[in-house]
């Protein structure tokens, strides 16, 4: 019978910068354009949820971490 070992505490780093450019034109027109870029890492991904990944090298938990599900790179 396997043993699936779930980790009890996780953690979630975000990074994230926005740009926005505005050009007022001549009678009242003006463009706007943002760009938005984040990464986020995380080691638990499914904690509280459904993917049912667990930690595979509990040893190192510290190798746990990747791309978050919640990652939303180009924006």
């Amino acid at each position: 019978m396997p043993f699936n070992y779930d980790e009890a505490e996780a953690y979630f780093k975000m990074h994230q910068g926005t740009v926005r450019l505005n050009k007022r034109l001549s009678k009242g027109i003006a463009l706007g354009a943002n760009y938005q870029y984040g990464h986020a890492i995380d080691d638990a991904s499914s904690v509280n949820g459904s993917s049912g990944s667990v930690v595979q090298d509990w040893q190192n938990l510290a190798a746990q971490e990747g791309h978050s599900v919640l990652d939303i790179r180009h924006q």
